[in-house]
Parts: structure tokens; sequence; C-alpha cells
């Protein structure tokens, strides 16, 4: 579902680029600066909105990584206190 989800994406702003490219072509040809604008228009809101989903995919990774990294040390503690114990264990069993 996410790998539709990533591709839909992917295309539905292409294809707004480009849209936008050739309304901003078709603008300059006929000498129409509205139109030429707004076919700028929509690529500066298309690379805007872009920028901020690429930041916001950016902190999530981030935050999972950091859970990630949170994890691993306590794994890492928790495998000490067994090592501990079973250090004591052997100590209490050669007596």
């Amino acid at each position: 579902m996410r790998n539709i989800f990533w591709k839909l994406v992917l295309f539905v702003s292409v294809a707004t680029l480009m849209s936008g490219m050739i309304i901003s072509l078709f603008g300059v040809y006929y000498q129409d600066h509205m139109l030429a604008y707004s076919g700028l228009a929509v690529i500066a809101l298309t690379c805007i909105s872009w920028w901020i989903w690429v930041m916001v995919v950016i902190k999530s990774m981030w935050d999972f990584a950091q859970s990630t990294v949170e994890n691993v040390f306590e794994i890492r503690l928790g495998i000490k206190d067994v090592r501990r114990l079973v250090e004591e264990y052997k100590n209490t069993t050669e007596r």
C-alpha cells in the first residue's frame, strides 16, 4: 500500500511540475504574462510543498533512528544484567 502511495505522490508531483512548465511556456509563447506567471506559481507551489514534505519525512526518519538507538542501548543494559547474573550464578556454584 505504501509503495503505491509513494509512486502516486511522485507521479502527481512530476505531472504538476510539467503542467506548470507547459502553462508557463504557452504564456511566454503567446506573450500572456498572467499565463506565464500562473505556470511559474504552480511550479513554485509544487517545489515548496515538496520541500516541506521532504523535511517532514527526514524528521520522521530521525525520530525513528533516535528511538532505535535508545532501544538498542536498553537491550545492551539488559544483556549486561544477564551477564552479571550468570557470573554470580557461576560463582555460587563453584563454592
